[in-house]
């Protein structure tokens, strides 16, 4: 696809369960026009170089004008991620009456990671967070960047993933620009309004991912090993079938909200054989697992003491976010559910299954992209012939009559021999014109 904006953006996630990568257009509106995708299912975090690098390349062969890309957006999330609740970390910075600038606050979270890995040797520290900060110990929940100060302090959340799955020497590749996906969708897919009191929950395969707001800022993150995937299982061990058909009947006849489901009875062939179940049965196989999952992120909440300030209640998205009755379900823990809406975020061009919710993680990635991560084609410049300009000789020949067209030359030829006429000069006009008048007289006569 030709593309006609500066600015390429190249995002990968990587997932429990697949490797997405997309390349998007960011119009002037902000909206991400897709310009294509590039999935691989994978069973580890861990994927290999030859597997990204074949990947970036179909992704170079979607795209007529770009060579190469030199920078890529990835995100990050697996089961060993997390935050610990009411855990903070605090860090100080001397300002010496300084200006406090956007690199100053860099400087502290890189100081915050570094004090935290000389400490811990079982878990990477990925991401922090500042919840809070301290100008010369004014508490201040706002970023406070233009502000002077003799010393800075900040609490922050850290969020931790498994020194198996992470190494500092991958996280400081030259040409990545890693994030923790659940961070990012935080903070791309929500409003400031929102980040005021909500919680988003992702429902993945094999994983679901909360992410705790409030106060303006996120507060926790946590993932419980366990996602659509297992509900699918649950279903296959349950009524003994493959679990091909096991996830069709889920996707095609199944609810999370039991109440809503009448007691009748549906017959499948498998492979032949006849097997009959009841939807109410169904759903309750649904339901036992979704609360599972839900009971788990609700203990996290618990531990946080934060019911009363999710005041924006619940968002949900991810590929099994998509569970008819999902929604219900959570709603009888009094709380609000919204789903989070893909489609605000893309242009009217991108095609309609990139408004998919199992897609949240990717498009997060590109919504915080800033720089551009193509190398493009060098323009091809059209060659054009040069004009032939005579040489002073050429153009002395050609006022000899030389070279010109032959009905051009006979013109110039009757130019030269040809008499001027007689009484030239003010008194031969009058005297030419007096005739002429009485020419015409006589011819009138």
């Amino acid at each position: 696809m030709n593309t006609d904006n500066n600015n390429i953006y190249l995002a990968v996630d990587y997932g429990a369960s697949k490797a997405l990568m997309m390349i998007a257009e960011k119009k002037y509106d902000g909206k991400l026009h897709i310009i294509g995708m590039e999935e691989e299912k994978m069973s580890d975090i861990i994927v290999p170089a030859h597997t990204f690098k074949a990947q970036r390349q179909r992704c170079v062969n979607r795209c007529d004008n770009v060579e190469s890309f030199k920078l890529c957006y990835k995100g990050y999330s697996c089961q060993s991620l997390r935050s610990f609740p009411g855990k903070l970390f605090q860090v100080k910075k001397n300002i010496d009456g300084s200006f406090i600038t956007e690199s100053t606050l860099h400087d502290l979270d890189v100081q915050c990671i570094s004090e935290i890995e000389a400490n811990n040797s079982e878990y990477t520290p990925l991401a922090v967070k500042a919840v809070k900060y301290y100008v010369d110990d004014e508490e201040t929940l706002q970023q406070p960047v233009g502000r002077i100060c003799s010393s800075l302090r900040a609490d922050y959340i850290c969020v931790f993933g498994k020194r198996t799955f992470f190494t500092r020497e991958e996280l400081s590749e030259n040409d990545i620009r890693l994030s923790v996906s659940p961070l990012v969708m935080a903070e791309q897919l929500l409003s400031d309004r929102d980040r005021n009191g909500c919680m988003l929950i992702d429902f993945g395969a094999k994983l679901t991912t909360m992410v705790v707001c409030f106060q303006g800022k996120i507060q926790h993150v946590a993932t419980i090993p366990l996602g659509g995937r297992n509900i699918t299982l649950d279903i296959a061990n349950i009524l003994g079938i493959p679990e091909d058909d096991a996830e069709h009947n889920k996707i095609t006849l199944g609810n999370a909200n039991s109440d809503v489901v009448g007691s009748e009875n549906k017959t499948i062939n498998i492979n032949g054989k006849e097997v009959e179940f009841s939807l109410e049965g169904l759903s309750q196989i649904i339901a036992a697992r979704e609360n599972e999952i839900l009971d788990y992120i609700w203990r996290e909440l618990r531990q946080l003491n934060c019911f009363d300030k999710l005041s924006e209640g619940v968002f949900i998205t991810g590929g099994a976010s998509q569970m008819r009755g999902l929604d219900e379900l959570i709603a009888k823990r009094q709380v609000k559910v919204k789903h989070i809406n893909l489609e605000q975020f893309l242009d009217t061009t991108s095609g309609i299954s990139y408004k998919n919710p199992k897609y949240a993680h990717i498009i997060a990635q590109l919504l915080q992209a800033t720089n551009n991560c193509a190398v493009f084609k060098p323009e091809e410049i059209p060659v054009v012939e040069p004009i032939a300009v005579p040489t002073p000789q050429e153009v002395s020949q050609n006022e000899n009559n030389q070279g010109f067209a032959p009905e051009l030359n006979s013109t110039i030829e009757n130019a030269k021999t040809k008499t001027p006429p007689k009484g030239r000069g003010f008194f031969g006009g009058i005297k030419n014109s007096l005739g002429n008048l009485f020419n015409d007289q006589e011819d009138n006569e």
